[in-house]
């Protein structure tokens, strides 16, 4: 069922799907046929593929062409999308100690402290039965 459902898709999106070989084909020349299916199907993958990267490249040059224009219109402050910007690293980590400063005091105050072992309990290996329960 996902064979016959995937191969409509295919004949309905493809551009090369004039190209597949007939069912009669199949029966007839199963190698022949078959070899053919492959290359109709590379050529769609190398196809979509040509498309995916030109639409890339236009999105690439559409935001190359944005970041000049906000630059020659003197645009390019600090300013976010909108207006809106995102949170600085103060704003992110908060109230708490930043990591580096935690580094640097433990090395300073010359002691390792240990991280917290987990408390868990470690689970028994469950015995299975003909190998499945």
């Amino acid at each position: 069922m996902a064979a016959f459902v995937w191969s409509t898709n295919f004949k309905q999106n493809s551009p090369f799907a004039d190209m597949l070989p007939s069912w009669g084909d199949f029966f007839r020349h199963p190698i022949a046929s078959s070899k053919t299916f492959l290359e109709v199907v590379k050529l769609n993958a190398d196809h979509n593929t040509a498309e995916t990267m030109e639409r890339r490249r236009r999105k690439v040059e559409d935001v190359q062409k944005r970041a000049a224009y906000r630059k020659a219109h003197g645009l390019d402050t600090e300013e976010g999308f909108g207006g809106w910007t995102a949170k600085s690293e103060k704003e992110v980590l908060g109230p708490g100690i930043p990591i580096n400063d935690v580094a640097i005091a433990q090395e300073g105050e010359g002691e390792i402290v240990p991280e917290q072992q987990d408390v868990r309990h470690e689970k028994k290996p469950l015995k299975k039965w003909l190998g499945i329960w």
